[in-house]
């Protein structure tokens, strides 16, 4: 039954003229980038581009005139570079841009290809509460910066010596990278967007008084205060018509107010959300059935997804060749027994910083990493079996809970998977506006520019590595060894399978992309994609294709160079036990 009225709803979308629906009032509404970080495959340098959509996306908060300013500034916090609002880290959605998923979080968030279309300002208002904390609190005062041996040298904040010179920390603290932010994105203009993207009006001032911004500054709080009220939506959130908030409405604004959550009108359109559910249900959810009694292909027709989109339309992500990932995987923190700040196997895998000074914990060689099955199959079991963990079995497809529900990629799953997962990782995949291959990184930006309408960005940025492997440039390199030793290959293929036939399946798509945007022909694409031997006659998914290669007498040289020269380095201790 669901099957087929899924097929009917089908029929009635493609009836429908492809313009936003007057009813639905959907012109300028919230895009949020549903964004999959694989981990270890390049996705810090490609999520600064998924917060550059982002900021495309809505054009509504690109930016505004301040009180008494000339200039229009920046509104969108996903518009302002290298932002980071946060002391812990710079890597995460609640530190630089609240409208992409997922940033720094490695999670399996297949849910969200189906609900972002329909319902991204519910998702936003699940989660914007970390980064509305981080961002509206007072900066430090220059005397208290002063005190912790910071000063501005040249108009930067920067860490100080005693004769007031920057010194080699400046560009490395959490402080420093939160005072900065005020720089590029000021406090007034914080406010604002807050109040904006309908933040209730009694959060915003209570945050504002109890943490003291403006520090004791009573004018200047209460000049923020009304800088809110005069900017706030909420005042009009009882009208359903989008002219009273300068934003676009999905069903009213009246739901988005917490005080709002069961307003009859929502803001996320629950019967499209059935609809394309039960569309892709054999892909990404396959217990989501549509509620009792619901004629799906009638509500197609009254209540479509703003501007009749599709699932998997805000989706983007870049996958690896699963060996080189695991490659770079197991020699960086936090991705492997050695250094596991997931808390896979607490009391025996640990932090380095947890081994220090003790013998508790033992050294795991690359094989023992490979072997494990948290972290085979990744990316098969991030985009296969989205819905593989205890808590997103229990969601049921409830969307109050599987808006925020998400599996992590490293989890005890990988005994199961098989030809089915692929597929279904495959179907979720191709759903997506945007996915891309870092070792075609520069390809695949030019593509995702392409897909999003996106223009690139000033003296080649988006085409720069931002976390290049210092591994790799060491002259005694595991990571360059580990990526040349066919036997090593041969056993890791063997334990990742289904990634190794996901990901040729995978490539081929994106090449077929690249030729549907007319980039095979681009000599930067070209070259690119012959040396990655890409969109040619290798199989990824044949051992003999993938490492076969590196049985040639100049790679097996290059090898046992390494082998002489580095192999009795204790630094090099999993050397001997790297072979399977």
């Amino acid at each position: 039954m669901a099957a087929a009225a899924a097929a009917l709803a089908w029929i009635a979308i493609a009836s429908i003229p492809r313009t936003a629906d007057a009813r639905s009032n959907c012109s300028a509404s919230l895009f949020a980038v549903h964004w999959t970080h694989v981990p270890k495959a390049g996705g810090t340098a490609m999520a600064s581009l998924a917060r550059r959509v982002a900021c495309k996306k809505n054009p509504a908060l690109a930016t505004w005139v301040p009180p008494g300013g000339a200039d229009p500034v920046h509104l969108n916090p996903c518009c302002v570079p290298r932002l980071c609002v946060s002391d812990l880290t710079c890597d995460a959605s609640s530190s630089t841009c609240p409208f992409v998923t997922g940033i720094g979080r490695h999670t399996s968030s297949m849910a969200e290809l189906v609900d972002m279309p329909c319902c991204a300002r519910e998702w936003f208002a699940k989660t914007r509460t970390s980064f509305f904390h981080s961002a509206l609190r007072p900066p430090m005062s220059d005397e208290e910066m002063r005190r912790r041996s910071y000063a501005r040298v040249n108009g930067k904040w920067a860490r100080v010596d005693r004769y007031g010179n920057a010194t080699a920390a400046s560009g490395i603290s959490g402080v420093l990278n939160r005072m900065r932010s005020y720089d590029v994105w000021p406090l007034e203009s914080r406010v604002a967007f807050f109040a904006r993207v309908a933040v209730p009006l009694d959060m915003i001032e209570k945050r504002i008084r109890d943490v003291g911004v403006r520090g004791d500054d009573r004018e200047a709080q209460r000049r923020l205060i009304m800088l809110a009220r005069r900017e706030s939506v909420e005042k009009d959130m009882t009208e359903k018509s989008p002219e009273h908030t300068g934003f676009g409405n999905e069903g009213g604004w009246s739901a988005f107010g917490e005080r709002n959550q069961r307003a009859e009108l929502g803001f996320c359109h629950r019967a499209s959300h059935a609809i394309w559910a039960g569309a892709v249900a054999e892909q990404v959810h396959d217990w989501t059935d549509a509620p009792d009694g619901m004629d799906l292909a009638t509500a197609a027709r009254e209540r479509p997804c703003c501007g009749l989109r599709q699932p998997g339309d805000s989706s983007m992500t870049l996958l690896r060749n699963p060996f080189t990932r695991a490659a770079s995987a197991y020699f960086y923190r936090g991705h492997s027994p050695n250094h596991d700040i997931y808390g896979l196997r607490p009391g025996l895998w640990a932090t380095s910083s947890e081994r220090r000074g003790t013998k508790k914990f033992k050294h795991y060689s690359f094989r023992e990493f490979a072997e494990a099955e948290e972290y085979r199959d990744i990316a098969t079991k991030m985009f296969g079996d989205p819905t593989g963990c205890d808590k997103a079995r229990q969601c049921r497809g409830r969307s109050n809970c599987v808006v925020l529900t998400a599996c992590h990629g490293y989890r005890n799953a990988s005994s199961y998977l098989g030809p089915a997962h692929v597929d279904a990782a495959f179907r979720a995949l191709r759903r997506h506006a945007f996915f891309g291959l870092l070792e075609a990184y520069n390809s695949s930006v030019r593509l995702a520019l392409r897909e999003f309408d996106v223009a690139p960005a000033s003296k080649d940025r988006d085409f720069m590595a931002s976390r290049p492997s210092s591994r790799l440039k060491q002259q005694c390199s595991g990571a360059k060894a580990l990526r040349v030793n066919a036997t090593v290959c041969r056993g890791y293929f063997d334990l990742n399978r289904n990634d190794f036939a996901l990901y040729e399946r995978v490539h081929r798509e994106f090449c077929g992309r690249l030729d549907a945007n007319d980039l095979m022909g681009h000599p930067n694409v070209r070259e690119e994609l012959g040396k990655a031997r890409l969109c040619g006659d290798v199989d990824f998914s044949d051992v003999e294709d993938v490492c076969g290669p590196l049985e040639a007498p100049d790679v097996v040289a290059k090898l046992d160079a390494l082998r002489d020269k580095c192999g009795r380095r204790k630094v090099e201790r999993a050397w001997t036990s790297w072979g399977f």
